[in-house]
């Protein structure tokens, strides 16, 4: 509960610090370094995190004007939500990653619905702050009731049943477990959410929210620049120290955290039941192409884009971390005082970077053009083109390369370069091939944009240096080859 809202001076931090505050991501979490195997549980970390997003937002909301929040409702209803979901656990339920996308956005905001249902069909996903679009009428925050999910499990477990043999026991959970194709009955769990590009299935995820979580996370990133726009009105008061306002800031990147990694998840994607012969559906669907370039969209427009990062050099230099030396002396393990902006935006970026040359996620995007019913497909070729596109638009556009850009171009070109020398087991010869013309074709616009004029001192030995690097790859590569 105290992490909700950190906004009081802190000389002892007994839970440890938090990446997204201190600017220190070197270290993983426990949960993370566990990727959530074997059901582990970290519903009560992630909840406090989405809460404290929440929090800060409303609060500098409030400051500018947009009316005060009832603070204690907020936290009932966070602990509600995170009760009810461990007490599920007791029950025998199992995570359900899908409960999240049976809502739209009117009915996630709307008092009726969620009285009835929640904001999600299902206690056991771990559903976000449910924080409303600038504009739009705020609804309850969390899941304060069962899901329809919910009664379902339940009912298939514990409700008594008169049966005179075994064979009419189990005619009649069949009929309750005949209902699976519901919508509101969608199941996924722990091992079909899993990241990088184990879990195929982009419905069953963590964080994610209504029936169109790619749209869901644009307002999450909307709210995100919300949060930043409006955190001095709040957080830097006279008299008060700095630390607060770089602990928020830290915050308003959760959203681009979760976005980048689940949206990342659309491409190459597969929607996975578990229904039974009989039960309606197959049990692998394609995503559909068009909703595979809307992820790929969304990625170049927030995490890949030229004007995807953007703050004002004075709101940079006002986030001083905490100076206190406290009783472990965590002061001497800041790596940095200054707020490490580039890595924080480098480190969102390599997310879905990280998958999509994923020698498993390019296998299954070979496969996957096998299985499109129709003539629309998302390929391979579409993924390296629309990559290379986005990634290196200056080459076309014209124009200096910023600080941002360059790193994220510097990623991408380790990750091609990487597909022609050393590829990973598994990694489809195909992969290598258009990692190959990405390098070429490159290298050509390089070639031509050098020739011209407009580049400063940095992107031009950017440019040259990545050339450079180019020829030298593709000449190994070639003797590698032979």
């Amino acid at each position: 509960m105290r992490y909700a809202h950190l906004e009081f001076t802190e000389l002892v931090d007994p839970v440890g610090r938090e990446p997204w505050a201190s600017g220190d991501f070197t270290t993983p979490s426990p949960a993370a370094a566990m990727g959530h195997n074997r059901g582990f549980c970290d519903m009560a970390d992630g909840l406090r995190q989405e809460a404290a997003f929440g929090w800060h937002l409303l609060e500098a909301r409030a400051a500018a004007g947009g009316g005060e929040v009832d603070e204690k409702e907020f936290i009932r209803q966070l602990l509600v939500e995170l009760i009810a979901h461990e007490v599920g656990h007791t029950l025998g339920l199992r995570h359900n990653f899908k409960g999240s996308t049976i809502h739209a956005l009117d009915e996630l905001h709307d008092r009726r619905v969620t009285d009835k249902e929640g904001i999600s069909s299902s206690v056991m996903d771990y559903n976000p702050v449910n924080i409303a679009p600038e504009g739009h009428e705020q609804g309850e925050y969390y899941q304060t009731t069962l899901g329809p999910y919910d009664y379902w499990a339940i009912e298939y477990a514990y409700r008594p049943v008169e049966a005179d043999s075994p064979a009419s026991e189990q005619a009649q959970l069949a009929k309750i477990a005949s209902q699976v194709a519901e919508k509101d009955l969608a199941y996924g769990t722990d091992e079909d959410a899993l990241y990088w590009t184990r879990g195929i299935d982009p419905s069953a995820a963590r964080w994610d929210l209504r029936d169109d979580p790619i749209a869901h996370y644009r307002d999450q990133i909307a709210l995100s620049k919300d949060l930043w726009a409006k955190i001095e009105d709040k957080f830097e008061q006279k008299g008060e120290r700095y630390q607060t306002l770089r602990r928020v800031f830290g915050w308003g990147f959760r959203p681009y955290f979760s976005g980048a990694g689940n949206v990342s998840r659309y491409i190459g994607g597969i929607y996975h039941y578990r229904d039974h012969v009989g039960d309606g559906r197959l049990p692998l669907q394609p995503v559909p192409p068009a909703r595979q370039r809307e992820a790929l969209d969304f990625l170049v427009e927030h995490v890949f884009g030229p004007d995807a990062f953007r703050w004002s050099p004075e709101l940079l230099n006002k986030l001083a971390p905490e100076r206190w030396v406290d009783f472990t002396w965590s002061v001497f393990d800041v790596r940095r005082i200054d707020y490490p902006i580039h890595d924080r935006v480098l480190s969102i970026q390599r997310q879905p970077l990280e998958r999509f040359y994923d020698p498993t996620l390019l296998s299954r995007l070979q496969d996957l053009e096998l299985r499109y019913e129709g003539e629309d497909t998302f390929a391979m070729v579409d993924l390296f083109t629309g990559l290379r596109q986005a990634i290196w638009a200056e080459l076309e556009t014209g124009g200096s390369i910023d600080s941002f850009r360059r790193n994220l171009q510097r990623a991408q070109l380790q990750k091609l370069i990487g597909l022609v020398l050393r590829p990973a087991g598994g990694t489809p010869e195909d992969a290598r091939t258009l990692a190959r013309a990405d390098l070429q074709t490159i290298a050509a616009q390089i070639e031509t944009r050098l020739a011209g004029s407009g580049l400063d001192a940095y992107s031009r030995a950017h440019l040259e240096e990545t050339k450079a690097r180019i020829e030298a790859a593709l000449e190994a590569g070639l003797e590698r080859s032979l």
